[in-house]
């Protein structure tokens, strides 16, 4: 049996808490995410986590530029018909990632290329984690956050110039 969308969605995004140290239930993140009305989405998830006071950014990375990130991070994946998956580790040439059912995955980042859409969501825990607020994040700052995701492609090929 599968999990839905939805499902995986809240499982990949409590094993991200988790593995972050965020001081959050299981139960208050589900809540969070069901009122994100963009839910099951990136967008969602990453909103969710700014409800509870969890840094995150949501970026383009190509897979090989994936060992510069530090560990853990949601990937956004083309299986089950869209899904995430917390990475845990990541060398140059393999990956170690949380499937919802399957447990953990080894792979070599040519077999996972296959299947990553391109996007994760880093986030990190600080002292004011796991405390709601109904504060809302405006419209601009997550327009500035997508505008922003491009730029992860252009910084290199800038940078060769």
């Amino acid at each position: 049996m599968l999990l839905t969308q939805e499902e995986n969605a809240v499982f990949s995004l409590y094993a991200l808490v988790k593995a972050i140290k965020g001081k959050v239930t299981k139960k208050t993140l589900k809540e969070t995410l069901l009122h994100q009305p963009e839910y099951p989405s990136l967008f969602a998830l990453s909103n969710a986590l700014e409800t509870l006071k969890i840094e995150n950014v949501a970026l383009s990375m190509p897979v090989e530029q994936l060992a510069e990130v530090p560990t853990p991070f949601l990937v956004f994946l083309k299986i089950d018909g869209g899904s995430y998956g917390l990475v845990q580790k990541v060398s140059h040439d393999s990956i170690e990632w949380l499937h919802d059912k399957k447990g953990l995955q080894r792979e070599s980042l040519i077999d996972f290329a296959k299947t990553y859409k391109g996007t994760i969501l880093v986030a990190e825990a600080n002292e004011q984690s796991g405390k709601a607020t109904t504060q809302k994040i405006g419209k601009k700052k997550i327009r500035l956050l997508w505008l922003l995701i491009p730029s992860v492609h252009l910084v290199p090929k800038l940078m060769q110039r």
